[in-house]
């Protein structure tokens, strides 16, 4: 116990110490003057009581701990969110398309016969296509473009049957790639080889009769690389021509009119991509950035078996720029801020599209920006959902494309948006298949019919420089000839409060 502080006992201490010893009395003294340090808090004096810490202290010490412990439960918690083991998190989507195979064997021949039908219409004697989207098309090859030209070609020149359909199908590959060209384009097929010094095109040439003779029409795909056009014209006889297929037209009326099975790996693909997007966006706190939403999508997509996945997310006033800009990266979230995620993916061969755009956290009311500032915005995405349900009206076989995105536009210009580019700055959609982005598109300048067999993008959107950005993205697929005129694949958001429903 510490020893109270008298005059009187400082009085009997000193008489006792003057009777030994002086350093003896020096050493007591020094002990006595400790034990009143102890209980003043102030060595050797009486402890004074002004001296106190105030009440002030204790409060600002009191904030100082409540800080910092709630700064290390925010770690934790992220820590936790770090190390959490994605393959759980998203467990429920593993195996999501599991069910869907790829693209038969037969159908593959089925499209070249169709293509061959569509040359013998346009009197065209040979198509060529090198790698991309319609050599995988023809022949499922997945071939990389190098260098090396890697070519299909469907022949009519012996066109002496009366069946338009009719038509030789090879493929052009180096000679050194023998054996990973018969892997990806199967056995049975006619493959012509060429070596190192050799020009492919001469090869091929000499191999159709094309190296003399005339009158021979070769049609290179569009999306064909410059140097296989000129190199092929230049192999060809004088009497033959050699045009590109401009536009597509060949091309276009078939990869654009998807089949049974085109259609049912690209809802699977898309429904897959909604759940991924509805997981992730789920999971976001307040210390999650751009950058986590886009690894947490990607991996959410692996995991439902898509390939070659890609998103783009954006927080508040970044979503401004549709696709996003460098722009502030570092944005953290507060309540009621918008975001934005677009992503997708591939399976077997055929691309997923989807954007949701969310007020944080899900179900939030309100916003730390004030009430004026969720009004706005509840304005904006209600008005970008009833553009979305119109386009959705205009849809049906006939229906111009130009048509579908003019029904969205007016209803964003009747909510004082602007019925021009001012705030819905791009077109309402794109056609979507092998590529991410393919006929037909719709835009105000396209009169090309839809038809049964289409599949596109209907993707309006509203962005507000330095406020906000809106996208609500859903693809469809035009089925039948009378209503229900197209299958949207999957649930669209209809509530700002709950716009992942049945996601």
């Amino acid at each position: 116990m510490a020893t109270e502080y008298s005059p009187l006992a400082a009085d009997v201490y000193s008489h006792a110490s003057l009777e030994g010893s002086a350093n003896q009395h020096a050493q007591d003294t020094a002990d006595w003057r400790g034990s009143t340090s102890s209980a003043s808090g102030v060595a050797g004096t009486a402890p004074d009581h002004d001296s106190k810490p105030s009440k002030k202290i204790y409060i600002v010490v009191g904030i100082f701990f409540t800080v910092l412990i709630a700064a290390g439960v925010m770690m934790c918690i992220m820590l936790i969110d770090t190390l959490t083991d994605p393959e759980a998190r998203y467990a429920h989507l593993k195996n999501f398309c599991s069910h869907v195979g790829p693209i038969s064997k037969a159908e593959l021949s089925t499209r070249r016969a169709r293509l061959a039908e569509e040359m013998a219409h346009a009197d065209v004697d040979v198509f060529v296509a090198e790698a991309g989207s319609t050599l995988f098309y023809l022949t499922g090859a997945a071939w990389e473009q190098s260098e090396r030209p890697f070519l299909v070609v469907l022949s009519r020149l012996d066109n002496s049957s009366a069946d338009p359909r009719q038509h030789e199908y090879l493929v052009v590959s180096p000679a050194f790639e023998h054996d990973k060209a018969v892997e990806e384009v199967g056995p049975g097929v006619s493959l012509v080889y060429y070596q190192e010094d050799q020009s492919p095109y001469a090869v091929l040439t000499k191999h159709l009769g094309l190296d003399a003779g005339t009158g021979a029409h070769v049609v290179v795909d569009r999306d064909a690389r410059g140097f296989v056009h000129f190199g092929l014209a230049g192999a060809l006889a004088p009497g033959h021509t050699a045009s590109s297929d401009n536009g597509g037209a060949l091309v276009r009326q078939v990869r654009g009119i998807k089949s049974t099975a085109e259609v049912a790996i690209m809802r699977c693909a898309n429904l897959a991509t909604k759940a991924a997007i509805r997981a992730v966006l789920e999971s976001v706190k307040g210390s999650t950035t751009q950058a986590d939403v886009s690894a947490r999508i990607a991996t959410a997509l692996e995991i439902a078996g898509l390939s070659n996945t890609w998103s783009i997310a954006l927080f508040g006033p970044n979503a401004a720029a549709p696709h996003g800009i460098a722009g502030n990266a570092g944005l953290r979230l507060t309540k009621g801020m918008m975001i934005l995620l677009d992503a997708g993916g591939q399976l077997h061969g055929y691309q997923s599209d989807i954007t949701r755009t969310v007020v944080w956290p899900l179900g939030a009311t309100t916003s730390a920006d004030g009430p004026e500032h969720f009004a706005r915005t509840t304005l904006v995405w209600e008005t970008v959902r009833d553009a979305h349900i119109a386009a959705l009206a205009a849809i049906r076989p006939g229906a111009l494309a130009s048509d579908v995105d003019a029904a969205a536009r007016r209803v964003v210009q009747a909510a004082g948006f602007g019925g021009d580019y001012e705030a819905f700055t791009h077109r309402l959609g794109h056609g979507i298949g092998i590529d991410g982005h393919e006929d037909p598109y719709m835009n105000r300048g396209n009169a090309e019919e839809i038809q049964v067999g289409h599949c596109f993008s209907v993707e309006p959107g509203i962005y507000l420089k330095d406020e906000m950005g809106v996208r609500i993205e859903d693809i469809v697929c035009v089925t039948n000839s009378t209503a229900p005129y197209y299958e949207l694949f999957g649930a669209t958001s209809y509530l700002l409060q709950d716009p992942l429903k049945d996601h």
